[in-house]
């Protein structure tokens, strides 16, 4: 049989942010506004791996997002256990918006390995307020990283686009073609995510499905901490996910993904709270 190998997979580790960007695709100002931010369980998360792992030759990028996943309080444990993990990855991509410090715990644990990347999105001097503190601890304890400039004429990929649901499901078969002319349905770059126990194909359908933009059924997922299902038919249905040629949930998205011309907004323009 041919390696199991997935382009992506990220991890997310909370719904709680400092920041409450208007355009965010995660759509954490909406989540705040319906009482529903949380944190996942460090142990649910750590047993998903375990069974992804199982199921996987490698992974090429594991990413660790929100939210903000800093403020995750086992975020240095994650860490660690990746660490020992490291035959199962390329690359752990650590997304933050500058806005808070990184503290010697998360940079010792960082330090220790080529493998892992701080990408630090900086949305200008007034929000993102530790970007050049946390560049220069970076520098100290050896930790990688990079900063994506996202304010200014010169900002990163233009700024960002407008992730809003569609007001009405459209048709399958125009779902599906959307899907396939999605960066995120091409099969070499297909990004899985994780919820706690549930591995989906793609962030939007079940962050829309979070604000109840869609229902869960509409949400390709895989439990992968449910003990009834043996690891044969987990790694079944992942490859199903992986190869399939129709996402549900594209159903509900406004498709602007497939638009290279689409319109830009400022990244990180915040909503009063």
């Amino acid at each position: 049989m041919d390696e199991i190998i997935i382009p992506r997979v990220a991890i997310h580790m909370t719904w709680r942010c400092t920041l409450r960007c208007e355009k965010c695709g995660a759509y954490i100002p909406e989540i705040y506004r319906l009482g529903l931010v949380t944190d996942y369980d460090y142990v649910e998360i750590k047993q998903s791996l375990i069974s992804l792992f199982a199921i996987t030759d490698r992974i090429r990028v594991i990413t660790l997002t929100g939210g903000e996943a800093i403020l995750h309080k086992n975020i240095v444990d994650l860490c660690e256990f990746l660490l020992e993990h490291q035959e199962k990855f390329d690359r752990v991509d650590f997304q933050t918006n500058g806005s808070v410090r990184f503290e010697d715990k998360l940079l010792a644990v960082l330090s220790k390995s080529n493998k892992f990347q701080f990408f630090i999105d900086h949305y200008g001097p007034d929000i993102s307020t530790k970007v050049e503190e946390n560049v220069e601890r970076c520098k100290q304890w050896g930790a990688g990283y990079q900063v994506r400039k996202y304010y200014g004429v010169d900002a990163h990929m233009n700024g960002w686009i407008d992730w809003s649901p569609r007001k009405e499901k459209i048709s399958k078969e125009a779902a599906q073609i959307q899907f396939m002319h999605c960066a995120n349905g091409r099969p070499d770059r297909r990004p899985f995510v994780i919820y706690g126990h549930l591995l989906t194909l793609c962030a939007m359908p079940y962050c829309r499905y979070r604000i109840g933009a869609q229902p869960l059924e509409d949400v390709l997922t895989l439990d992968l901490t449910d003990e009834n299902i043996p690891a044969a038919e987990k790694q079944k249905r992942l490859l199903e996910m992986r190869d399939t040629d129709f996402n549900p949930g594209c159903q509900y998205c406004c498709g602007i993904g497939v638009d290279p011309y689409a319109k830009r907004y400022p990244a990180g323009k915040q909503m009063e709270r």
